[in-house]
């Protein structure tokens, strides 16, 4: 699919995929009410949740913000860069093993601020590639543009929620997300 396509874009993408993988770790969480389960371990598994999680953003919005570059001889130290600072984030910010939330996971402290660092994620990397729609007069980047934004709303439903209407909800925003980001990059390089 993605032949001639070979962009930083495509790089972030994939970023963002393989750090989310890392929520099977949220399935330590039910073993809590069958064994005692060190708060230890918990705490670090709720660590690296929180560290895929803001890379995880971090690289969406990566691949919004770097829509419009064409020299993409940096991704890797920007890539470095998002996940040094997710690791510092992770690290640092605490959490209260005592409260949990409705997906069994830790709440971390400072939730508003996760919430905010979102909204930033998805402002960013949705007007960043409508702006790349219009300075490059490219409609396969407002395609992209809507396709990050149900990527991050869908993204959003999986973590947050536990209910299954919800969490249908969210598969089909972030299936119809992924295809939307994927098929208008690359659209877009494969004509350019």
């Amino acid at each position: 699919l993605f032949q001639k396509t070979q962009t930083s874009e495509i790089s972030f993408y994939v970023l963002f995929s393989v750090f989310s993988v890392l929520e099977v770790f949220r399935m330590v969480f039910p073993f809590q009410a069958l064994y005692t389960l060190s708060p230890d371990l918990l705490l670090s598994v709720s660590r690296i949740l929180l560290f895929s999680r803001i890379l995880g953003m971090l690289a969406l919005a990566g691949t919004g913000i770097f829509s419009s570059q064409s020299n993409s001889s940096q991704t890797g130290k920007i890539i470095s860069s998002i996940i040094a600072i997710s690791f510092f984030f992770a690290l640092y910010i605490p959490f209260d093993t005592g409260m949990w939330t409705e997906c069994l996971i830790h709440k971390p402290g400072y939730l508003s601020m996760f919430f905010v660092l979102y909204a930033l994620c998805v402002g960013a990397a949705f007007f960043s590639f409508y702006c790349s729609t219009e300075a490059q007069t490219s409609g396969e980047f407002r395609k992209a543009a809507w396709g990050i934004l149900f990527l991050f709303l869908g993204y959003l439903g999986l973590l947050l929620t536990s209910s299954l209407v919800i969490v249908c909800i969210a598969v089909v925003f972030y299936v119809l997300g992924t295809v939307l980001l994927l098929r208008g990059i690359h659209q877009y390089y494969l004509w350019n």
